[in-house]
């Protein structure tokens, strides 16, 4: 008689997004940290790290047409780079490219909770181009 191993249990997308949460509040980007972020910023860096494709903000001016990379900051950036050019998230192997999806569904989860935590009639206040509530 042959006796086989019972394959691994795979975690689901949910169990992983919840352990990054938990990674990065342990990190100390609890939600006080969260809350100094801009209201969207962090579901802006969440798509970017999402999609498959490289997303750029367009910009119309007297001097022509500008695509800039929306990455709002500049001490942390988890993209592919080749240099100092960003890469498709397609570059990125099958455990990376799960790694970031996971941390994608945390930042969405963190953006979340802030919006919980504005209450329903101030929200118009936050939408501001910085996200960041005019007095």
């Amino acid at each position: 008689m042959t006796v086989t191993a019972e394959p691994a249990r795979v975690k689901s997308g949910v169990e992983l997004i919840a352990e990054e949460r938990e990674t990065h509040d342990a990190k100390g980007f609890d939600a006080k940290h969260d809350d100094q972020h801009g209201v969207g910023e962090l579901c802006l860096v969440a798509a970017l790290l999402a999609t498959w494709e490289k997303l750029y903000t367009f910009d119309e001016s007297a001097n022509g047409l500008h695509f800039t990379d929306p990455w709002p900051w500049t001490d942390y950036d988890p993209r592919p780079f080749n240099g100092n050019v960003v890469q498709h998230n397609r570059s990125l192997g099958h455990a990376e490219r799960i790694k970031q999806l996971a941390v994608a569904g945390s930042l969405i989860a963190a953006e979340i909770d802030i919006l919980q935590r504005i209450p329903a009639k101030e929200f118009d206040r936050y939408r501001t181009p910085s996200g960041i509530l005019e007095e």
